[in-house]
């Protein structure tokens, strides 16, 4: 049997096509173990080394006041980690280009930036809380494994139990892999379809926000043992 019939096919991967979609958020999943290595790292470094006995008496004799140097160190702490976010993100324009300039690559650039400054509230918590930097690896690569584990950043959400989803749901990394999926099958930008986003990145700030208060109150009652 012959059809005379034909039809034209086109396959596209820009601006939504599943291609670029599919690649772009798997870049910026697995950008969450590298944000959380660095990040712990390097944050709880400085805070270790600030928080020695010796330096902590001689920055106390200064005529700099505690809080003058908790807002420098914090003010310090946000600079580095929107470094390291500018770096980690810059690979993305190079291999997506201007796919990144959409809807959809703004997307994945607000998301990430916001759960970069989660991820800071946690290290700057882990650094106050460790005192070595036997200590500070360990928690770096407990943490960081650990939360990327459970989120979804190593094996989709969609084959994790119910069980493992449950507890992630305590975790900023599972709204933002959360969000990363459904950023990458976002075409229609209506308000229905944009909500479930911006709702997953507002509780990524909220636990920036929680994690932050904890810190702050870590690091009040380790000034006041001091004293």
């Amino acid at each position: 049997m012959h059809f005379s019939y034909s039809t034209k096919v086109e396959v596209s991967t820009y601006p939504n096509g599943n291609i670029i979609n599919t690649n772009c958020k798997n870049y910026f999943n697995y950008l969450a173990y590298s944000m959380f290595a660095i990040l712990i790292l390097g944050v709880s470094a400085v805070t270790i080394t600030f928080n020695k006995k010796d330096l902590k008496m001689r920055n106390l004799s200064s005529t700099l006041t505690l809080r003058c140097m908790s807002f420098q160190m914090i003010l310090a702490n946000i600079t580095f980690a929107i470094v390291v976010w500018l770096v980690m993100i810059s690979a993305s324009f190079i291999m997506y280009k201007n796919y990144m300039f959409s809807v959809n690559g703004l997307l994945f650039l607000l998301n990430s930036f916001v759960f970069s400054m989660a991820v800071l509230s946690i290290s700057l918590l882990i650094g106050n809380l460790v005192n070595s930097k036997n200590a500070m690896s360990a928690a770096a690569n407990v943490v960081s494994l650990g939360c990327c584990f459970i989120s979804g950043v190593f094996v989709p959400q969609a084959y994790l139990g119910d069980t493992v989803i449950t507890i992630a749901r305590f975790n900023p990394t599972y709204w933002y892999v959360k969000a990363n999926n459904e950023i990458s099958i976002l075409v229609n930008y209506s308000k229905e379809n944009l909500t479930p986003i911006i709702m997953s990145i507002l509780i990524v700030f909220g636990f920036t926000l929680a994690i932050l208060a904890v810190t702050l109150v870590v690091m009040k009652q380790k000034r006041i043992r001091n004293y």
